[in-house]
């Protein structure tokens, strides 16, 4: 069970890795330079949006694990990254919140295209989110930085 929820979670952190890269990759095949400058400033801000979500995410998984303080010391790790997904879905799901979407529509070849636009965006964006969230907790707010 615990080697088939790192391999989830490794997948789930590699689509965050690749999103980001297609940015950059779309930006090195563009054909003007007013391509590459709208696909660099939407990328840009996917980035940017996605940090203070990832932040909300885990402070908010950082406050339920606190609350439950004694049962969440029994709890094994796996269990506190599954939440930060679960989180960052709801978050993404109940305020709508797609930013696959604007960044696929801000790509020439696939302006045109709807396949992420609606629930697959949003629960494609929650799972960024939620991967960035493990990001934070284990760079930033573990150990002396907490």
């Amino acid at each position: 069970m615990r080697k088939l929820l790192k391999a989830v979670l490794v997948v789930v952190s590699a689509v965050f890795l690749v999103t980001m890269f297609v940015g950059v990759a779309m930006a090195q095949a563009a054909t003007t330079a007013t391509d590459t400058q709208a696909i660099v400033g939407v990328f840009t801000a996917f980035v940017i949006a996605v940090g203070p979500l990832a932040i909300l995410t885990e402070r908010g998984v950082a406050v339920l694990r606190m609350l439950f303080g004694k049962l969440a010391e029994k709890a094994p790790s796996w269990f506190w990254i599954v939440l930060a997904f679960i989180v960052a879905l709801v978050i993404c799901l109940g305020w709508q919140y797609n930013l696959i979407a604007t960044l696929a529509h801000s790509i020439p070849a696939m302006a045109d295209q709807s396949t992420f636009d609606g629930v697959a965006g949003q629960v494609l964006t929650g799972l960024c989110v939620g991967a960035a969230a493990g990001v934070w907790h284990e760079k930033f707010f573990t150990g002396d930085n907490v």
